[in-house]
């Protein structure tokens, strides 16, 4: 992205060429690789522009870029990892353009194109009980890895009954959550590996009979 210019960047436009895959923490905390500063340091939006053949997400692409308050995505994304955006506390949302066939958004939030999935629940959003039952829950089978991780406004929650599968690390580290129930009527759930780790609050726990 050229030289380091400090405090100059307001937003972000990439468009790929070809194929444009952002590995693996390729922007992990926006560094610059000379000097040690940030070449976004005030970026608040990025913008993926159309025209690409496929743009694919790595986990951690843009992890903790301090300031990202939105991100739009092209319809040309098909791949897309849940720590992409890990600590971006400033983040209220996610926009997918019309036509995506792989995604699609709601409010700020991020889905499979059928809302099957929740993959991504930005950190600024509120999380009370009232908000996140307003989420469409049904036709959300899956809560992806990492979704609901280290997010502070999450005090109890009610799994929906249709909800089988928690994903690994969804509530990983969500120090202010004290309860967990599954709602009355559903039979058989999935949690992944850490899911509820270092939920350090949470004293209250109800699941299914038929729990792995």
């Amino acid at each position: 992205f050229g030289e380091c210019c400090p405090g100059k960047w307001k937003q972000s436009f990439f468009k790929p060429n070809n194929k444009h895959n952002l590995k693996f923490k390729s922007f992990h905390s926006m560094n610059c690789c000379h000097r040690n500063k940030s070449v976004f340091l005030n970026v608040v939006t990025v913008t993926f522009t159309e025209g690409g053949e496929a743009v694919a997400f790595g986990g951690g692409a843009f992890a903790n870029c301090a300031k990202i308050k939105t991100v739009y995505l092209p319809k040309t994304v098909k791949t897309f990892h849940s720590g992409v955006f890990s600590g971006c506390p400033a983040l209220t949302g996610v926009v997918v353009a019309e036509g995506n066939p792989y995604f699609t958004s709601e409010n700020g939030v991020l889905y499979d194109n059928n809302k099957t999935t929740i993959l991504f629940y930005p950190k600024a959003l509120d999380a009370d009980p009232e908000t996140l039952a307003k989420l469409p829950w049904d036709t959300i089978t899956t809560i992806d890895d990492s979704v609901f991780r280290k997010q502070p406004k999450i005090t109890s929650f009610v799994i929906p009954k249709g909800v089988s599968v928690i994903g690994a690390n969804a509530f990983y580290e969500c120090v202010n959550l004290t309860s967990v129930s599954y709602e009355q009527g559903g039979t058989s759930l999935s949690i992944g590996v850490g899911a509820f780790g270092y939920c350090s609050s949470l004293t209250d726990v109800r699941l299914p009979a038929y729990t792995s």
